[in-house]
């Protein structure tokens, strides 16, 4: 744990550089209290901990972030636009082959995460991989129906 928040120091700038290095990061898992001490532990000791946990943000990500920011951006949607539509938008659009290479990669390494797990290693959490695959199918089907007339 860093320093905590002190309202009469503390800076928002503080916030954002530490979402920055222990969340948005290769690891993330090893940031968890007490977890550092098993990185680069082989076995199913932290390396297998860490990539179980990935996979498990990263089916969140798609699911509670991607998927619903691209489904109000889709084409035909009756709800009320928000207030960022459009930079996302262009965003998703700037972004859209690099954003499905990126799908296609977490697949694949979700795939090669479930092959070579231990059959009676402790998967609670872990996505499966029928639900991964819809929700990267979806997002690339989004990204895809976003064409470059504004829908």
């Amino acid at each position: 744990a860093g320093p905590g928040w002190a309202p009469k120091v503390s800076t928002l700038l503080q916030v954002l550089v530490s979402i920055q290095s222990l969340i948005l990061c290769e690891e993330p898992y090893y940031n968890e209290p007490g977890h550092d001490r098993l990185r680069g532990q082989p076995g199913g000791g932290g390396v297998t901990q860490s990539r179980l946990y990935n996979a498990d943000v990263r089916y969140h990500t798609i699911r509670s972030a991607i998927l619903p920011a691209l489904r109000q951006l889709a084409p035909g949607n009756t709800k009320k636009a928000g207030p960022f539509d459009d930079v996302l938008r262009v965003h998703y659009r700037h972004k859209r082959a690099a954003f499905a290479a990126l799908l296609d990669r977490w697949a694949k390494e979700h795939a090669t995460l479930l092959s070579e797990l231990d059959p009676g290693m402790h998967r609670h959490g872990l996505p499966k991989f029928p639900d991964f695959l819809a929700a990267v199918e979806e997002a690339r089907k989004s990204l895809l129906s976003l064409d470059d007339d504004g829908g």
